[in-house]
């Protein structure tokens, strides 16, 4: 039996990840920036952060392979040509669902605190984030799941797990989607806990652990959290984890 680099995913910056496949071939999942000619994209959600790397794209006049739901190909569609598909869709020779999920409140009374505080620190600044986030399709975030050429599953919640996260909905997709290889997963400031509580229902065979929320934070002179401790804590309860921080980059290897 030989092995062979079956994935490499790298993080790049805020909530954006590339899957670099076998042969050269990569999916760019909410790039902040222009992922380059060869990646095929796909969008989760409608935050601005997660739309700029395929806004620069088509500003580029490139027709880049498009992934998302309908309101953001709509979004995609007026600002260049794409060539589009929803969930689900086979892109790169992988499979890719989606199932919306339930996200954070905006601002929370702690978070609608800090966020007024750095309102008045920049207030320049927070008038722009409004209008961006006023010409933002409406469009709600996604949990996917690729299923790759050998079988194997990575599972990305993203960060639905949370206090509000619906018993029912958290139930009903870890019976559909639960025990999958790879589960790569993050959570909202001051969530842990509840991430920690929630995330067993998932059985993964190996946990990721990404820092898909500080880079905007630090942007804002917002708090941020550090994802290590809470890694160690899922380790010592018997989850294998792996943390990826913004700008690195893990290979999983695929038997054959």
């Amino acid at each position: 039996m030989s092995t062979s680099p079956a994935l490499r995913l790298r993080h790049l910056g805020c909530a954006g990840l590339l899957l670099q496949l076998p042969g050269g071939r990569c999916i760019a999942v909410d790039p902040p920036s222009d992922p380059g000619p060869e990646a095929s994209l796909v969008l989760s959600w409608n935050e601005a952060e997660r739309l700029e790397g395929t806004a620069v794209a088509l500003r580029s006049g490139r027709s880049p392979e498009l992934l998302a739901r309908p309101e953001l190909l709509d979004w995609a569609a007026h600002r260049g040509a794409v060539n589009a598909s929803r969930f689900p869709a086979e892109l790169c020779g992988l499979r890719i669902e989606a199932q919306s999920y339930r996200p954070i409140p905006y601002a929370t009374a702690y978070e609608a605190m800090l966020k007024s505080r750095s309102g008045l620190l920049d207030p320049l600044r927070a008038a722009r984030r409004l209008v961006a986030r006023a010409r933002l399709p409406s469009s709600p975030p996604q949990v996917l799941r690729f299923t790759l050429p050998d079988g194997r599953r990575l599972l990305h919640l993203n960060c639905s797990l949370h206090r509000w996260t619906p018993q029912d909905w958290l139930e009903q997709l870890a019976a559909d989607w639960g025990g999958a290889e790879l589960v790569l997963a993050s959570w909202d400031t001051d969530q842990a806990d509840e991430f920690m509580a929630r995330i067993g229902h998932f059985a993964p065979g190996r946990l990721i652990v990404a820092d898909l929320v500080n880079d905007v934070r630090r942007e804002l002179d917002l708090p941020v959290q550090s994802y290590t401790p809470t890694a160690d804590r899922l380790q010592a309860q018997g989850l294998s984890t792996l943390v990826l921080a913004s700008g690195t980059a893990l290979r999983f290897e695929g038997d054959h």
